[in-house]
Formats: structure tokens, sequence, C-alpha cells
């Protein structure tokens, strides 16, 4: 049947166990912890069956430098402190914490972004499960669309307004238009965070106990283990990819595949943006070789422009695919000739564009017409 995109590969195994937009009465809209646990289990699955080395409970210390260049890695774990050396090492952190340790130029994220996203600066929050509901009692109080109550602080947790199998799921978010932004790459003030939603969390469930219809026997079920963040601190890359790149739709010569951007958004803010081509040098930090940076690490401003998921996962594999031609060929990343990169994906079914603008690029269209 010919190559497929990773991504692509994965919701199809994921629509096989019955979880994604397939219909099935195992899934509902916005089921996420369930996905996120079938995702994990997918993930894995498919590395056990790649034969890769699986380092689980392991944490990256630091990256190991060699005359201006990533050479690899320090692993912490139960053995110990370890080293593993790599050819080309990707940083996929989300907040480029190997390029911000090597001394990569690093762009933090503003206030001022959220002028372009609502979601930007960082949008840093977590997600929940309550168990012991009465969804009867409760969905009808939901139904009549009640008023969030005001947080006396800048953690918002709004009442569950969606349930799977009689657990409610609900989200946290720190408030939006709060000074300074959080800091997704300061370790203390994620962690103070984190407290703050953890202790809030567990207040408010216990105050709806009292409050909320059908919350009598209701108990805190699961909380995510850590916070996730929709942007933080990127790379300064050889291309930082800008918010007037999506909403022109520019062309690049490097290019890796197209892309949108349409989150959330101040209304009437500014106009929709257009399909964008992604540049390969937006992976690339400047002053720095041996290191690719993808998804969220990735050059951009805001910081937020580069975190969809499909759109992540479709970088993972350019950039990992990139790597390997790297590391065979002997080169550092940024000296990689990035024709054979471009013409490996299309053949493996991302879409650089139609077959004229593969012609511009001095590729072959798909199926060698």
């Amino acid at each position: 049947e010919g190559e497929v995109p990773l991504v692509r590969w994965l919701v199809e195994r994921l629509e096989a166990l019955g979880f994604g937009d397939t219909g099935s009465s195992v899934y509902v809209p916005k089921n996420w912890m369930a996905e996120s646990m079938a995702t994990s289990y997918l993930l894995l699955k498919i590395l056990q069956e790649a034969g890769v080395t699986i380092m689980l409970t392991t944490f990256v210390s630091d990256p190991m430098l060699e005359r201006g260049r990533v050479a690899g890695v320090l692993v912490e774990n139960k053995s110990g402190r370890g080293a593993v050396k790599a050819k080309v090492t990707i940083d996929a952190t989300g907040e480029a914490d190997l390029a911000r340790r090597a001394g990569a130029p690093i762009i933090y994220p503003k206030a001022s972004y959220q002028e372009m996203d609502v979601h930007a600066p960082t949008g840093v929050g977590g997600q929940y499960a309550i168990y012991g509901i009465d969804w009867d009692e409760y969905g009808a109080y939901v139904e009549g669309d009640p008023e969030e109550p005001e947080d006396d602080d800048d953690v918002k947790v709004p009442i569950p307004k969606w349930h799977y199998a009689g657990i409610a799921y609900g989200m946290t978010s720190r408030k939006p238009f709060v000074e300074p932004p959080a800091n997704a790459g300061d370790g203390v003030a994620i962690s103070d965070l984190d407290a703050a939603f953890q202790v809030k969390v567990f207040e408010k469930v216990q105050e709806w106990k009292k409050s909320l219809p059908g919350f009598a026997n209701a108990t805190l079920l699961a909380m995510t283990p850590f916070l996730g963040a929709r942007g933080g601190p990127c790379i300064e890359g050889e291309h930082v990819v800008t918010m007037e790149d999506v909403l022109e739709g520019r062309q690049f010569r490097d290019n890796l595949y197209i892309f949108i951007f349409r989150p959330p958004r101040p209304v009437g803010s500014r106009p929709p943006s257009k399909w964008t081509e992604l540049p390969y040098r937006c992976m690339l930090p400047k002053q720095l070789d041996g290191l690719l940076c993808t998804g969220r690490s990735a050059s951009s401003v805001p910081d937020t422009l580069l975190r969809g998921r499909h759109m992540i996962g479709l970088m993972g594999e350019a950039a990992g695919r990139a790597a390997a031609m790297a590391a065979s060929q002997g080169v550092a990343p940024r000296e990689l000739d990035v024709r054979p990169l471009q013409q490996a994906l299309a053949d493996a079914g991302f879409y650089l564009g139609t077959d004229e603008r593969l012609r511009e690029l001095g590729l072959s269209p798909v199926g060698g017409t």
C-alpha cells in the first residue's frame, strides 16, 4: 500500500482500537485521558516492534558538547548517571531544554503575544477526572448552562462539562492576562504552579461536593502527572516562523510540508491564516551544530504557533528522517542537502504542495508523473 506518515499510521491504529473520530461507542469527543493512555500504549508497541532501546524513568540532564556541537546527552535513572552519544540529537522537550542548556540563542515568550493568540504566552494547564457523580442530576444542571463562578487567584478550575462512563473530565488553566506570564522553562516557577493546581483542584472538588447537584459522592480520581503548556521558550532558528508567515501563506525552498494555524483568538483581531510551508531551517538553532529542535522547541513567534498535534507529529518524523540522513552522511544537520529529505517526505505521503510546486522545488511529483 506504500508508505504513510507515521502520525497517520498512529491515528489509524488508534481507530482500530476504537479510539478517534470513528463513531464507535467507545469514543466520545474530548475523551483525552482515555486517548492518552491508548496513545502511550501504541507508541510503546511501535517502538518495541521496531527494536528500539527504550529508556523509561530516565531524565535527560544535560547535553554533551564537543567544539560547539551537541554530541549526545547525559541521562539520570535508577542506575545513576549515564551518557548517550549521538551523531545527531533531537530536542523534542517542548521548551527547547537541550538547546537552552547548550547555550543556543533562545526566544522567550512575551505578554504581547496574547494579541496574536489567546493561548499565548505559554498557556499552562492540566486535566483531572472525577468519579462518583450522579450524572442524571448533574447533567440537568449542566444543560442549564450555569454561570462559572469567578476564581479568586490566577488558577482557573471551571466545572466539568463532559463525561465518559460515569467519570467527569475537567481542565485547569492559568488565567489569561495574568502578569508575569508563566515561564514553562523555569523549574521553580512550574513547580510552584503545579503545586497550586493540585491544591486548587482538590479543594474545588471538596467545594463542589457541597454545592453542585450530583456531586455528593464525588471523588477526585486522577490528575495529569505534570502540567502541559501550549507554548514556552524556543530556539532562535535559522528561520523564525512568524504570524506574518501564516497570514500570507509564505513559501520556502526548504519546505517540509504545508500546515495551517487555527487556534482560538480574539474575535476580529486578525484575518484567518493560510496554508503555509514549514521551512526545515526553523528546526536549526543558530550557533549550534549537531542538534535539531522539533515541535514547540522549533523556532516561532508567537510561542504557540507550532503546537498543533498532527503538525507536530509530522515535524517529529521529518526531524527523525533528517537526523538519520545527516548521521549516515557524516554531515551536520545544517549542511544537509534538503532536497533528498523533501523527496523522501513527499514519497511517504507528506503534502508539500501541488505537482507544479514540487517541480518548482526540483522534486519529482508523487507517482513520478
